[in-house]
C-alpha cells in the first residue's frame, strides 16, 4: 500500500480498518483509516501517555496498553477508545507477572494473557472493574493461544507442538462438576 510510513516500530490492526503505527523517532502512534483508497491518516495522534498498545476490542471501543520495559515490571491498562484521540482508562489489569500477548474474546468480555507455562483469563465485562478468574497451566511455553468464537473452547498450541484444549464456559464447567448446581 502507498502512503503509509516505511519502517515502523509497531503495528496494531482494529476494526473497521484502523491502523495504529508509531514510528521509532516519534512515540506517539498514528492512527489511519484503511478503509478508505489510497489510506488517510487523521491530523492527531494518539497521547504518548497511553504508552504501547498491545491490543484492540473487536468493536475497536476498547484498547489494551502496557508500561514498563521488563517482563517483571510491565503493568497493562484498559481505556475506553471510543474517541480514539482522548481515550479515558478504565483499570489496570491485574495480569500475573511475566503475562503478555493479550486478546480480547469475540465479545470483547474476556481478555487471555499467556506467559511461561500458563494462559491467565481475566473478565472484563464491567469495563471499571476486572477481575483474574482463571489460570491455567500448561506443559510449556504458549506459542500461539486461540479464543473460540463462542467463548467456550481456548485453544493453545505450545513450543513443543502439543495442543491443549479446555472447555472455559463458566455454566458449562459448573454443570458438568455439580450436575444438580443450578
Amino acid at each position: 500500500m502507498t502512503g503509509l510510513p516505511e519502517k515502523p516500530d509497531a503495528l496494531i490492526l482494529g476494526s473497521a480498518g484502523t491502523l495504529f503505527i508509531r514510528q521509532a523517532s516519534n512515540r506517539g502512534y498514528q492512527v489511519w483509516n484503511l478503509a478508505i483508497q489510497p489510506p488517510s491518516r487523521g491530523n492527531r495522534e494518539l497521547p504518548r501517555s497511553l504508552g504501547e498498545v498491545s491490543a484492540v476490542s473487536g468493536d475497536g471501543q476498547t484498547l489494551i496498553t502496557r508500561d514498563g520495559s521488563g517482563v517483571s515490571d510491565r503493568r497493562y491498562y484498559l481505556w475506553d477508545a471510543r474517541d480514539i484521540f482522548h481515550p479515558r482508562q478504565l483499570t489496570q489489569l491485574p495480569v500475573a507477572p511475566g503475562g503478555n500477548r493479550p486478546q480480547f474474546s469475540g465479545d470483547g468480555n474476556l481478555v487471555v494473557f499467556s506467559s511461561f507455562n500458563t494462559v491467565q483469563l481475566i473478565d472484563i465485562s464491567d469495563r471499571n472493574v476486572s477481575r483474574a478468574i482463571a489460570t491455567l497451566t500448561t506443559h510449556d511455553f504458549p506459542k500461539s493461544v486461540v479464543l473460540g468464537e463462542n467463548r467456550h473452547w481456548l485453544i493453545l498450541v505450545d513450543i513443543n507442538n502439543r495442543v491443549n484444549l479446555w472447555d472455559i464456559d463458566v455454566e458449562t464447567v459448573v454443570q458438568r462438576v455439580s450436575p444438580n448446581s443450578r
